[in-house]
């Protein structure tokens, strides 16, 4: 995607907050408790399903580039198929993206300026790649949520039915969690319970809402 693209733009809510982390660090629980606050959570995990939903050309160009069997049954993506599929080889990881990217972040482009219009100052949106996509100059600040690498795998294990040596091969596929929480503005610890989670993100969302 063009460099110029990758930049904020000004028929974007006023303050733009990027949400990041490992897989099963806990960024969907963290957004959940933000919803709650009544701040806008944009899931870029979403929107990706959005674009590849069945008979859409964004799939059917997939399918055309991997040259593969990446359709279930019911014609809908494989997305852990796809996923192996992008760790073969960096060739099919790169054109993979190059289809999907673009689509992304137009959709998400045209959310933020729904939200806009709708008077939302503050916008999180949830970006599981967002430092490996090239994308932190979109956004006024950076969340990491960080968890002990070990539970993050298991909790990957358990949630996608997989094996321990698969979840390891996906978590590497990743920047290293300390590489994200050191170019993170924030860092919340999804290490202890619920209680301590929501305090940490109301805390965040007071100092997020006093800056200028």
């Amino acid at each position: 995607m063009p460099k110029y693209l990758l930049k904020k733009k000004d028929n974007w809510p006023k303050r733009l907050i990027g949400l990041t982390g490992p897989m099963c660090a806990g960024k969907s629980a963290v957004a959940r408790l933000i919803s709650q606050e009544g701040i806008p959570v944009l899931d870029v995990d979403c929107l990706a399903r959005e674009v590849v939903k069945p008979g859409s050309e964004v799939l059917q160009r997939l399918v055309r580039t991997t040259q593969r069997d990446i359709l279930k049954s019911d014609g809908s993506l494989d997305r852990a198929r796809l996923l192996d599929l992008m760790l073969s080889g960096d060739e099919i990881k790169k054109n993979v993206e190059g289809i999907m990217h673009p689509e992304i972040y137009r959709l998400m482009d045209k959310r933020l300026q729904s939200l806009a219009e709708a008077g939302a100052g503050m916008v999180f949106v949830e970006v599981p790649l967002l430092f490996e996509a090239g994308w932190e100059d979109m956004f006024d600040f950076i969340i990491t949520v960080s968890a002990p690498e070990e539970l993050c795998m298991e909790r990957l294990v358990r949630r996608n039915d997989i094996e321990p040596q698969k979840a390891r091969d996906w978590f590497k596929w990743q920047m290293p969690p300390e590489e994200k929480s050191r170019r993170a503005d924030y860092i919340i610890f999804n290490d202890l319970d619920l209680d301590s989670l929501k305090s940490q993100v109301m805390k965040l969302i007071g100092i997020l809402k006093a800056k200028k």
